[in-house]
């Protein structure tokens, strides 16, 4: 094509601007290829939380809790508690076992997965430490690598007028059914 022309010398501006929305479009179309990787790869990273909770079953032990709520399975599991984790003087030892298993790190937990660990009696707790605002730190691994660090406060001061009832326990269960005995006995006369 002779540039000389009015149309070749209108073309060149054309394929300037062609060229440039090619560009643009390609590097828009990398950015979204990668928005959706780490959306992909966030979305199946493991999901590892850290809890102080009554025992589900009576309520009156508190547990330290550790959970993988994530669709894939979490390793090198490290949790820190400062300043320590509470505990009763009964279940000393089983904290500081905690502390050197969170120190060396978890080596893996499945997804739905939650290991429990008795501290002690809830009141005991509550009432014999001057330690019980505490600040939980959780690092982990995924498939994808290094999770993000995750904080957060728990204190446990909060607690000391909260109700202690567990919901459905076993306990529950066994006066219920001891009450309809003692009724099947009664009308059985």
């Amino acid at each position: 094509m002779d540039l000389t022309t009015p149309v070749g010398l209108a073309s060149v501006p054309v394929a300037i601007a062609a060229a440039a929305f090619a560009y643009q479009s390609a590097r828009e179309a990398r950015a979204q290829t990668r928005l959706q990787r780490e959306i992909r790869e966030d979305a199946a990273q493991p999901r590892v939380w850290v809890d102080i909770r009554p025992d589900p079953s009576q309520g009156t032990l508190l547990q330290f809790v550790v959970g993988n709520d994530g669709p894939t399975v979490a390793r090198n599991i490290r949790v820190t508690v400062s300043p320590r984790i509470p505990s009763t003087e009964q279940f000393r030892a089983t904290a500081k076992l905690l502390e050197g298993l969170f120190g060396q790190g978890l080596s893996s937990l499945a997804p739905g997965r939650e290991l429990r660990w008795g501290l002690g009696q809830g009141f005991n707790i509550l009432d014999g430490s001057d330690e019980l605002a505490l600040m939980l730190t959780i690092d982990a691994d995924g498939p994808y690598g290094p999770l993000p660090t995750s904080s957060y406060p728990l204190d446990l001061r909060e607690w000391s007028s909260s109700l202690d009832q567990p919901a459905g326990s076993l306990y529950q269960t066994t006066k219920a059914l001891e009450e309809i005995a003692s009724e099947l006995k009664r009308t059985k006369r």
